[in-house]
Formats: C-alpha cells, sequence, structure tokens
C-alpha cells in the first residue's frame, strides 16, 4: 500500500482496465502471431506457427536490391524498402498506443497535454449529439430490415436474453465494452491516452472523467446499448448472407464485399453457418421458439459463445466487432494522419478525429457501395440531426422556427456527421473568413459565429478566428485571455459572463443547462 500511495503502483480499477486495454491486450496479440509485441518476427522459422515480420520483410527487400538489375531499379527498391519499414513500424506502435509518445511520457509538458484534453471534454460535450446513432444503424441495415428485426425481438417474449447473447458477441469482438474502458469516448474525443496516469492529481481528473463519460455525458452507456444493438443487426446480416453462400444462392455485391472485408471467406462463412444451425436462435437456428408461438422470418441470433469451432466463433467475433466499430462510426488510429498521433496533432485536431473517421466509415463507403439504405439513412440522419439542432435551439432559448431554411438545413448536415471532415473544413473556412465565405453564406443563413470585427471593437485583441481552428484548448485559451483582458479593462459584460461559464466543467451537459444558465445570469453577469 505504502507504494501505492507513493505512486509507483496503480490502484484505480478503471485506469487499470484501460491500461490493459489499450497496451497489454495489444502485445499480446501481436505477439501471438509475429512471436513478439514488437512484429519483428523474431522466432520466426519456416514452417512454423508465427507469420514473418519486419526483420523477414527488410532481409527479403536487402535480397530484392541485391539482385536489381539496374541502379534505377536498385533506388527504386531502397526508397521503397524504407517507406514500408517506416509504415510497419508505425502501424505496430499505433497498435500499441505508443506511436508519437514522448520519451518521458510522465513529463510536465505531457501530463498538461493529457489534462487539458480531458478538461476540454469536460467543459464542452454535450451528450446529446450521439443520438444520430439511431440513424446510422437504419442507413445500414434499411428500413425494412431494421423494423422486422426489432419487432420479432421485441415481441418474441425473449427479448431479453436475445439481446444478451447479441451483447456477449459483440464483446467478444472487443465492443460495447464501453461501461468498462469507455474506448469509443475516449477515441472520440482525443482522451484515449493512458500512459502515466499516476499522479494523485491526474488520477483524480481521470476518475472525474469515468464519472462525466457514464453519469452526466452518458457516452458510455449510450455507446454499450447502441453498440450491443448493432451487433444484433450485423449477426443477423452476416449469418443470412453466410446462409446464401452455403446454399448457393445469389450473393448480391455489396454483401460479398462486406463479407471479404470483415475476413470471412466462402469456405469460413460455409463453417459459420452449420455452427449457428447447431446453436444459434432465430431463423433455421436450433432454437426457434415456435412451440411458443414464435416464427422468426428475419431475426438469426448466432449465440456464438456456445460454438465448438473455435475458429468460426474468433472469425464471428472479429467480424461483428469491426463492423460495430464502421456501423456506430469509432475512430481508430489508422483513420487519421500519423501526426494526428503525436501529443500537438492530437491536441490541433481534438474533437475532430470523428468527422475524419465519418468520412471513411460512413460518407465515402456509402458513396462508393451505392446501396439503396445508404441514401435512405441520409434522409433519417438529416431528420436526426435537425431533432438535435432544433434541441440545442431551445437549450440556449432560441426560437428554432424563426432560423431561415437554409441555416436549418446546414446546421442539420453539421450535426449529422453526414459531412465528415468536409463540414470541419466548412465551418473553419466560414470562421477565417468572417461568415462570408461557404455553405451558409451560399444558402443565405445567418452568421453562426459572431463577427471577429465587432468583436474586437468590444473586446480588444482576442475573439479573433485563428484560435477556433486550432482546436479545443487555443479556444479555451482565447476564453481566458478575454476574460483576463475585459476584466482588467473595465469592459466585463455578458460575453465574458459566458466565457467564464465556458471554463466550468459540465455547463455543457445538455440536461444541467438551466442550472448553469442561472448561475450565468445571477452569478457571473
Amino acid at each position: 500500500m505504502k507504494l501505492a500511495s507513493a505512486g509507483f503502483i496503480e490502484k484505480d480499477i478503471n485506469i487499470l482496465q484501460r491500461l490493459y486495454y489499450n497496451q497489454t491486450i495489444p502485445d499480446i496479440e501481436i505477439t501471438k502471431i509475429f512471436g513478439d509485441p514488437m512484429a519483428y518476427g523474431s522466432k520466426y522459422v519456416q514452417g512454423g506457427s508465427y507469420q514473418k515480420g519486419i526483420q523477414q520483410i527488410s532481409d527479403e527487400y536487402d535480397e530484392l536490391i541485391e539482385n536489381a538489375a539496374s541502379q534505377i531499379q536498385r533506388d527504386k527498391l531502397i526508397k521503397q524498402k524504407e517507406e514500408i519499414l517506416v509504415d510497419l513500424d508505425a502501424a505496430v506502435h499505433l497498435l500499441r498506443g505508443t506511436y508519437g509518445l514522448a520519451d518521458d511520457p510522465n513529463r510536465f509538458v505531457s501530463r498538461g497535454i493529457r489534462i487539458g484534453k480531458l478538461y476540454n471534454a469536460l467543459t464542452m460535450l454535450t451528450g446529446i449529439a450521439q443520438t444520430v446513432d439511431v440513424a446510422r444503424l437504419v442507413m445500414v441495415n434499411g428500413i425494412t430490415k431494421t423494423f422486422k428485426n426489432s419487432y420479432e425481438v421485441l415481441t418474441s417474449g425473449y427479448a431479453k436474453e436475445i439481446f444478451d447473447m447479441s451483447k456477449r458477441s459483440a464483446q467478444l469482438g472487443g465492443e460495447a465494452l464501453d461501461m468498462w474502458n469507455s474506448s469509443r469516448a475516449m477515441s472520440m474525443y482525443g482522451v484515449e491516452d493512458a500512459f502515466g496516469v499516476f499522479n494523485k492529481f491526474e488520477r483524480g481528473f481521470s476518475s472525474l472523467g469515468n464519472l462525466y463519460f457514464t453519469f452526466l455525458n452518458l457516452s458510455n452507456p449510450w455507446n454499450t446499448a447502441a453498440k450491443s444493438i448493432a451487433g444484433l443487426f450485423n449477426g443477423t446480416r452476416l449469418i443470412e448472407v453466410a446462409e446464401q453462400i452455403a446454399k448457393g444462392e445469389k450473393v448480391t455485391k455489396v454483401n460479398k464485399a462486406r463479407m471479404l472485408n470483415l475476413g470471412i471467406d466462402d469456405n469460413m462463412a460455409k463453417i459459420i453457418y452449420e455452427q449457428y444451425k447447431k446453436y444459434g436462435v432465430g431463423k433455421n437456428g436450433s432454437r426457434s421458439f415456435k412451440q411458443n408461438g414464435d416464427d422468426y422470418k428475419t431475426m438469426r441470433v448466432a449465440n456464438s459463445d456456445a460454438w465448438d469451432n473455435r475458429a468460426a466463433a474468433d472469425a464471428y467475433h472479429n467480424a461483428v466487432g469491426k463492423q460495430s466499430n464502421i456501423d456506430i462510426v469509432t475512430p481508430s488510429k489508422g483513420d487519421v494522419p500519423l501526426w494526428a498521433n503525436t501529443e500537438i496533432g492530437g491536441t490541433l485536431l481534438q474533437f475532430k478525429k470523428f468527422g475524419i473517421a465519418s468520412t471513411q466509415r460512413m460518407l465515402l463507403r456509402g458513396l462508393q457501395e451505392k446501396d439503396a439504405n445508404f441514401f435512405q439513412g441520409v434522409l433519417l440522419l438529416m431528420a436526426a440531426g435537425a431533432m438535435v439542432d432544433a434541441f440545442r435551439q431551445k437549450a440556449f432559448n432560441r426560437k428554432y422556427e424563426n432560423k431561415p431554411i437554409g441555416q436549418k438545413i446546414v446546421d442539420a448536415f453539421d450535426r449529422s456527421g453526414l459531412g465528415g471532415i468536409y463540414s470541419d473544413i466548412n465551418n473553419s473556412l466560414e470562421r477565417l473568413a468572417n461568415n462570408e465565405i461557404g455553405l451558409r453564406p451560399l444558402l443565405g443563413a445567418k452568421k453562426p459565429y459572431g463577427t471577429y470585427k465587432d468583436q474586437r471593437k468590444t473586446i480588444g485583441p482576442y475573439g479573433m478566428p485563428i484560435a477556433d481552428i486550432l482546436g479545443p484548448s487555443a479556444s479555451q485559451i482565447e476564453n481566458i485571455a478575454d476574460i483576463m483582458f475585459t476584466w482588467g479593462t473595465g469592459k466585463y459584460n455578458h460575453h465574458t459572463a459566458r466565457n467564464v461559464r465556458r471554463l466550468v466543467p459540465f455547463q455543457n451537459v445538455w440536461f444541467l443547462d438551466s442550472l448553469f444558465d442561472s448561475m450565468e445570469k445571477n452569478v457571473l453577469r
């Protein structure tokens, strides 16, 4: 206990779970494949159980370089080798969570960056925006299948048992564990770095973050439920396609591509379907509960933790987990440029990683698939975005019906996540151009950000647009500078009161708005 009290041993179970999930598990999985946690291939032997690692790839390139027919070809191979080895090394460090890490992650600057990013999350996030995930589920599965599947589950009399089976499959795929590791919230909001949280202050701040994401922002329970439901829909669709393959029926190009993207070829699909017939619940499964009046025509639940073929179960779990991350957009290390995984890059792109991931996983993927479900989902996401926007307008005591139609469309598009990183680029352009260039001016919408020229007349050198596009940390620094300037020069007004409020943790949580509105009006002004 003395060592723990001195900070040498971590005793917070939430932090330990996050450390284990982010660092120990990747090391174990990499070692299973390559024989060592750095993927060097140090234990590789031809015909053995381990795959070739970085060292074997380097040796093969050396052989190609030595046998090159010309100096031009040799130089080309040398350059290619260097680029590939750098990329492979970066990929390993990204998986291990060590890419971009400072030589001493416990130094004052590194601790300050981690605390600052978590502080931004505590003061800026509402929690209401994630409700658009509901529309995303319909976008992937289609309106008809989503409602048919949901109806069969909810009217079966075994809804809880079915939901639990689907949740277990998702968790065995590494998802729907947010109540324990906050994985989606941490990756979305750029606070996934769990290194060095061992002093008392940072440990306390991390515990406050766990409290926030679980009980106030409600991200953790929401993400657990959303990914569990996604696991149910994904499992049904996956087994349905596996059944088509096993029976030699026609499989659409989109479904074929999805199966291969999830790592399931035709042979594995046939094995998965056989396991489902032995242990699954639902249409053509071992249990259909027809004796109780149930007649499943759509729903298929794998009950995969009971399967006797471990390879098929692993393939199924990995597929469900991967697809859940696509359906309920969860940023991964590979979704952003390498520089965004450094300390400074992560600070600049905090809250932007979700937009980048949405561009890849939702926008571009949907356009490439040319699936009718995608275009149905676009309409639903726009509607969900509009509802979130209307809710936020009410929270700010503004009348949603007074907004121009062009502004309603752009704001709904923003909150839907459809635009991905392009929405962030547009917003930055509008700020830099003083609201004169961008989608809102094009559609005749009102100026959403304040006119910086006017702001400078009242609050001095602050209120500059460049701070807003350098990430939330720069915005917070600008708020502090504004408060100091207006207070020191006697220009304290309602804008200053709002900036003071913006520095208070939890002030943006949707169900606490009225409390902080009262505080801002009666205490800060």
